[in-house]
């Protein structure tokens, strides 16, 4: 009698013996997404500040609470080995024990000890214990693993059997929250007219008022320019103050020019400008003009008035003498 040979038995790839049934459940799918939006949130910084209360809750959560459920979803995978409350209780415990060893280990690597870096250790944590307990649930029986409260929902199923009326309704609801979402980003998102460079005089004494506003001709007159960049990039600033006789508008010179000022966003620089007037005459305008990346128009202008003649005698100027900023101005030729 003929013996049919065995079924040769070949070795499965690494993946099928390492994750034989991998199930990954609903609470490890939503700690692996919501460690990707903390991402985003963390690489938009305070880009978007209407997300600042999201991407705080979501890091308290991810501080407080996911490692530990994480480790005990780890160490306790069978259902009847802890009730509902003592898990949540031992994950609250478990996470606040895992924040020091996360900080000591980030103390003695190149980045440092720092918030950000910490949050990121505590991510990177909670997605790799999140493996593991998945892992640990897949091979016990589905009977007996550790399920959590799961929410499964066919939304294709569900709309092809629902009535007009409550499409309808969803229809109406996905429109609303839109338009409710569209609000309160037009509302939180600055306008880019909030995004400008401040720029602005003090006279004698680094104070806004003090300016010399009679001088005899030739005399040196010295003022400080203070330029904030509060632009949502780098750019690079150039100053010049225009002399005008204001009894006759063709008679201009150019008694200033500063050179380059580069200037991060939020970086502050200070500087002195002096000149001489050129003629003398009552009522002599003096345009400050700030130029931004080497544009020939002017994008802020700052005026003052001063009498060149007589006596020389100085007074502080009022407050009126320096006007505020002003919108687009062409440049002198």
């Amino acid at each position: 009698m003929l013996e049919t040979p065995a079924e040769e038995v070949r070795p499965r790839n690494l993946l099928a013996v390492a994750l034989p049934r991998l199930h990954v459940d609903t609470d490890i799918r939503l700690i692996v997404g919501g460690a990707v939006i903390l991402a985003f949130l963390l690489v938009l910084g305070d880009r978007l500040p209407f997300l600042e209360p999201v991407r705080l809750l979501l890091a308290l959560i991810y501080v407080l609470y996911i490692p530990g459920y994480c480790l005990t979803g780890a160490l306790f995978s069978r259902s009847d080995d802890l009730d509902v409350v003592e898990r949540s209780g031992l994950s609250i415990a478990l996470s606040v024990a895992v924040v020091p060893l996360v900080a000591l280990t980030l103390s003695v690597l190149p980045w440092g000890l720092r918030p950000a870096t910490i949050l990121v250790g505590q991510v990177v944590v909670s997605v790799l214990l999140a493996s593991i307990s998945s892992w640990r649930r897949s091979r016990l029986p589905a009977e007996i693993r550790y399920r959590p409260i799961a929410w499964e929902w066919h939304p294709g199923s569900w709309w092809t059997v629902a009535r007009s009326a409550d499409r309808r309704v969803v229809v109406l609801f996905v429109v609303i929250t839109l338009v409710i979402g569209a609000t309160m980003v037009i509302l939180a998102v600055p306008p880019p007219t909030s995004y400008t460079t401040e720029f602005y005089l003090l006279g004698a004494g680094g104070s806004a008022d003090g300016f010399p506003v009679s001088v005899r001709p030739n005399d040196l007159v010295t003022v400080t320019a203070g330029i904030v960049n509060r632009e949502r990039d780098a750019r690079t600033y150039r100053v010049e103050a225009w002399v005008n006789d204001g009894w006759n508008p063709s008679h201009r010179s150019l008694v200033f020019q500063s050179g380059a000022i580069s200037l991060s966003p939020g970086q502050v620089r200070q500087m002195a400008l002096s000149w001489r007037m050129p003629w003398a005459g009552d009522d002599q305008e003096v345009d400050i003009l700030l130029f931004v990346d080497g544009h020939s128009e002017s994008y802020r202008r700052l005026r003052m008035w001063m009498n060149v003649g007589g006596d020389g005698t100085s007074r502080p100027a009022d407050a009126s003498l320096v006007s505020p900023p002003q919108a687009t101005l062409r440049a002198p030729p």
